[in-house]
């Protein structure tokens, strides 16, 4: 019976450490949009297309949610300016793009300045051409891919809503991170393998 009560204990903290877990990348989900470019090709040519555009998108959002407060205002802005957003990226690419704001599923992105642990986010979506290259991702907003110093991602962040604990979620200032992190994968692996 004392081995049933540990065995049961130790299921139940194992459940609360991943259902927070869980909770924890679902709500800095829900105040971030991600961007996510697709190059045509992995060619040379193509792979420095898909930067150039990326910069160019990147300025442009950077101007229109500069006064955003939340993700839902960043999100109606980049509905409303969509063709703009679109004809920016295809005069950049000298092509045809296609441009999505939809959830897609991430895997765990570690930056210069931040991580980010895996899940479903938000996600504005750029294909060049077929979309068949090498992509990059980041963050559309926040702009905290801009950010150089770990002072300018604070302040990005602040400025979105995003509390203290989710900001040491993102900078890896928690003990448990890595850990945290490998679960959300492992549970983002499940759910591809059997829900999709």
């Amino acid at each position: 019976m004392k081995k049933c009560c540990t065995y049961l204990i130790l299921l139940t903290l194992c459940w609360l450490f991943l259902a927070g877990t869980v909770l924890r990348q679902q709500t800095l989900a829900s105040k971030l949009i991600r961007i996510h470019v697709l190059a045509a090709s992995d060619s040379a040519e193509d792979q420095a297309v898909k930067l150039q555009v990326r910069d160019a998108v990147l300025r442009q959002l950077s101007e229109l949610t500069e006064h955003c407060a939340d993700r839902k205002d960043a999100a109606a802005v980049m509905i409303s300016h969509a063709d703009l957003l679109g004809k920016t990226a295809a005069n950049t690419a000298g092509r045809q793009v296609s441009l999505q704001l939809s959830p897609e599923s991430y895997g765990t992105r570690h930056y210069e300045t931040f991580s980010l642990p895996a899940g479903e986010y938000l996600s504005l979506q750029i294909r060049i051409g077929e979309g068949n290259g090498k992509n990059w991702w980041c963050v559309a907003f926040p702009m905290v891919c801009m950010a150089a110093t770990a002072e300018e991602l604070e302040a990005a962040a602040v400025s979105a809503g995003i509390d203290g604990g989710e900001l040491r979620l993102m900078t890896g200032e928690e003990t448990d991170i890595e850990v945290r992190f490998i679960v959300l994968e492992w549970l983002a692996s499940l759910k591809e393998r059997f829900f999709s």
